[in-house]
């Protein structure tokens, strides 16, 4: 199976072959194994040492706990299979499932406004209390993407950071803390890039097309007339996927290019999650964990009350239901262990609470 997975990995390597390039090579072989053992071509020596360095990032990534997805993996992202310049492999740290429901990646200027970052959370937090369990996907770099992941965090969803470099370092460094944080509480880090590639400015052009490839709809909150996000919002668009933008005022900088989207019928104006429910025809999430309380006759009166409480306000934080029960929390954590152990409840990362569908 791992020499199996180093032809997958291996075939990725070569320099100047691209996903077109790749394809046709396995629609003549059938398959990597198959064009590897072809000694009859002259490029024997860089099948050679692309499996060498195939065998080095397997045993990284084996070290390190990240997942290698190949474009036939049920756990590739399906949303960026069909696309024509996706990627035959993704490293990922974490174990978020990439193909959820719901997903919308968020992105904008590295030189965000206090405006620009209070939005982005606003329209974030929106979309979790009206219970929408949306997978929320950006760059992981300065300003609106990094407010995203913070938002998504702080409103127990999970998020996911496509980075331009490999996945033995992290740029910039100041996020490490919440990278770390993003994997912990259900998200992910994902790259195209193997242990060997050296972070550069063109990279982050190319990390744009999984950001776009991966989510139903992009967000743009704030954006110069020029930038990554802008060509983002394009590829999005080129795939066919939903553009969103957040208008502002006509003499800022950083409102030129969401404007411009808007102006040009590229993007659908956005003012809050509302907007964004409107536009894709999402449907609360909870709106399916409804049940009966006929249904759970076994429920106590503190049991029947957190029910209660859970199918007013959706997916909720055990201190939230702590303050509308007014149950303590250490009381309150063992009534919800108990409706856990009755299959009544179930818990997200960070202490996050729903009814079990």
């Amino acid at each position: 199976m791992d020499k199996e997975l180093q032809y997958k990995i291996a075939i990725s390597m070569f320099q100047g072959i691209g996903t077109k390039k790749i394809n046709q090579i396995l629609e003549y072989y059938g398959s990597e194994r198959n064009f590897y053992q072809d000694k009859s071509l002259i490029n024997i020596s860089t099948k050679k040492e692309t499996l060498i360095k195939a065998e080095k990032e397997l045993n990284f990534c084996k070290k390190n706990g990240i997942r290698v997805l190949f474009k036939d993996d049920k756990e590739y992202p399906e949303r960026l299979k069909y696309c024509s310049d996706a990627p035959h492999v993704l490293y990922c740290k974490g174990e978020t499932d990439l193909n959820c429901l719901k997903t919308l990646s968020v992105v904008g200027t590295r030189r965000a406004t206090n405006y620009g970052r209070n939005i982005c959370k606003k329209i974030i937090g929106e979309l979790a209390d009206m219970g929408h369990d949306v997978l929320i996907i950006s760059g992981l770099a300065y300003g609106i993407d990094i407010a995203s992941h913070k938002a998504a965090i702080d409103n127990t969803l999970k998020t996911v950071g496509v980075v331009a470099h490999p996945l033995n370092t992290l740029y910039p460094m100041a996020h490490k803390n919440t990278a770390t944080k993003m994997i912990q509480e259900g998200g992910a880090i994902v790259s195209d890039f193997p242990t060997f590639i050296a972070t550069e400015p063109q990279n982050f052009l190319k990390r744009n097309r999984i950001i776009a490839g991966m989510a139903d709809a992009t967000l743009v909150v704030e954006s110069a007339e020029k930038g990554g996000a802008l060509i983002t919002a394009t590829l999005a668009s080129s795939y066919g996927r939903e553009v969103y933008a957040v208008p502002g005022r006509v003499n800022d900088n950083y409102s030129l290019g969401c404007n411009h989207l808007i102006k040009t019928n590229i993007a659908s104006l956005v003012e809050s999650a509302k907007d964004i429910e409107y536009l894709t025809g999402w449907k609360p999430d909870i709106k399916d964990n409804k049940k009966e309380l006929v249904l759970f006759p076994e429920m106590d009166k503190a049991e029947e009350l957190i029910y209660r409480i859970i199918v007013e306000n959706g997916k909720i934080s055990m201190n939230n239901i702590s303050n509308i029960s007014k149950i303590e929390l250490s009381k309150l954590s063992a009534i919800l262990l108990r409706m856990e152990i009755k299959n009544i409840v179930s818990c997200l990362p960070g202490s996050r609470y729903y009814l079990k569908p």
